[in-house]
């Protein structure tokens, strides 16, 4: 079985990107940081932010410039 991870589709820079599950291939669309102070995740290859888009059960994730609301998350390991 193959690992999965959180992926911007082919790169993509623009804001408002869906976030989508791929399979991994180690490309800076899919590595991700956290940063600790802010609360941001923040992808590799734009350095944009991870949003989510609301609170209901439709919601979704997208990247976008970081300094949103919906971008603090709590990363526990």
């Amino acid at each position: 079985m193959n690992a999965m991870c959180p992926d911007i589709p082919r790169g993509n820079t623009a804001n408002h990107v869906d976030v989508e599950i791929y399979y991994c291939n180690g490309g800076a669309n899919q590595q991700w940081t956290y940063e600790p102070t802010t609360g941001y995740p923040r992808v590799q290859h734009s350095g944009m932010c991870l949003t989510i888009t609301s609170f209901n059960y439709k919601s979704k994730t997208t990247q976008d410039a970081c300094g949103q609301n919906y971008q603090h998350w709590d990363v526990n390991f």
